[in-house]
């Protein structure tokens, strides 16, 4: 009788973890009064049967409880019980998997690192789940490098190759290497990819091709796995992406209309805010309605005061503004239409990624008003966008050349010098 208490008790606490944790599964904040069920069940194993089997299984839940409840400290704690007193638990590499997932939650990444690398040298069951963790984290700091020899290195520890070239394709997407990206991510079986990894796959694969201009095939991809998810913020952020494929293959009224149907609805809106800001962009970009696109960037400053996209809204509105202004243009004295013709070639250039209409404006300073003070500034911005955005290193060293011979007094002429020494060791280096 006393063996079957104390695995009811048991039993009970697994059913209220589980029970708590179920809604995190659609995108929901885990179930706390369950949680705290789950922690009290468990902890009578404790309390009442120490000596009994299920004794470290309960500390693991009342572990990962704690976790899922925001309680950081009493979760560690619980989990170096495990580890301490059982070493030799069944449960131990998921412990330190959870611990180490605490301290990610808590951005402690290089506590956290410790631990994954732990279990990815034991190579345990947790191998792969580790090693996606720790490329999460170095994704999160930047260190692509690391996050590709870590990959390389654990490669034969991964069973499932899907996986591998996923992560893979991922890391090469963050590094800008699409080439590189899509090589890896087209190998990929979705249905060999585990449910927590399929939707960042669809989203990487989906914007590979829309960079390739395979406008099609991404809105297959796109169309075929809307259906899959439940969770609106991802349903959102799909329609979004689709948004964006309709938008350049020139279907502006489909891409609208999407936008149209999901933003009637008054209140609860996951990615609201980006929602509005994409239909400011299409009204902006494709249509030039920039009242109409202010309309947008201003409901996501009026009524969206914690969006994390509120300060690049307002610099659309500056932005905006500023266009008109400076469009209307009634100055006659020459070094303030120069001034107002080099802002205007900026916001077209910083804020709206206008490159043509730039590099317009900037050509004009440069041949119209050749002896102001923005003369030399447009030539720099000029070389600056033939060098990042056209890739063409001859064009952007000739405007380097002409400041260096005609604006000897300019306040970039040094800046100048340095950056046609810098194509020129480039150029050293490319030839050896």
């Amino acid at each position: 009788m006393s063996g079957c208490a104390y695995f009811n008790i048991f039993y009970n606490a697994e059913k209220y973890y589980y029970l708590g944790i179920a809604p995190l599964e659609r995108g929901n904040k885990p179930n706390l009064q369950y949680l705290d069920k789950a922690i009290e069940k468990a902890s009578k194993i404790l309390e009442f049967h120490p000596e009994s089997k299920y004794v470290d299984n309960a500390l693991l839940i009342i572990g990962k409880s704690y976790m899922y409840k925001g309680e950081y400290t009493k979760a560690i704690r619980k989990f170096n019980e495990l580890n301490d007193y059982y070493p030799n638990s069944q449960y131990i590499d998921e412990s330190i998997y959870f611990t180490a997932l605490t301290y990610v939650i808590q951005e402690e990444y290089e506590v956290s690192k410790i631990y994954f690398k732990r279990l990815m040298d034991r190579k345990s069951d947790w191998t792969e789940k580790s090693l996606m963790k720790m490329v999460d984290i170095l994704l999160i700091q930047k260190n692509y490098e690391r996050a590709i020899e870590i990959v390389t290195t654990y490669a034969e520890y991964m069973k499932n190759k899907a996986k591998l070239h996923f992560i893979r394709g991922l890391i090469k997407y963050e590094m800008h290497n699409y080439e590189g990206a899509f090589d890896d991510i087209k190998k990929v079986r979705q249905s060999k990819l585990k449910e927590e990894n399929k939707f960042r796959y669809i989203t990487i694969y989906a914007n590979l091709l829309i960079k390739k201009e395979e406008y099609d095939e991404a809105e297959k991809i796109v169309s075929r796995n809307l259906k899959y998810f439940n969770d609106l913020q991802k349903k959102h952020s799909l329609e979004l992406i689709r948004v964006k494929i309709l938008s350049k293959s020139g279907r502006i009224k489909d891409a609208l209309n999407i936008l149209d149907n999901i933003l009637i609805q008054e209140r609860n809106i996951p990615l609201k805010d980006s929602l509005l800001f994409e239909r400011g962009i299409i009204y902006e970009k494709y249509m030039e309605d920039y009242d109409k696109a202010k309309e947008n960037y201003k409901k996501i400053v009026d009524d969206l005061k914690n969006s994390l996209i509120r300060p690049e809204a307002e610099i659309k509105i500056m932005s905006i503004e500023l266009l008109n202004e400076l469009a209307a243009d009634t100055i006659k004295d020459s070094e303030k239409i120069a001034k107002n013709r080099f802002l205007y070639a900026e916001v077209n250039y910083i804020s709206l990624r206008k490159i043509d209409e730039a590099i317009k404006y900037y050509t004009i300073i440069k041949d119209s008003y050749p002896d102001s003070y923005y003369a030399p500034k447009a030539l720099y911005a000029l070389s600056y966008i033939y060098m990042k955005d056209l890739f063409d290193t001859a064009q952007s060293k000739l405007y380097l050349e002409t400041i260096v011979n005609d604006y000897s007094q300019s306040d970039i002429f040094l800046d100048a010098e340095k950056q046609i020494e810098r194509i020129k060791d480039e150029n050293k280096t490319e030839k050896q």
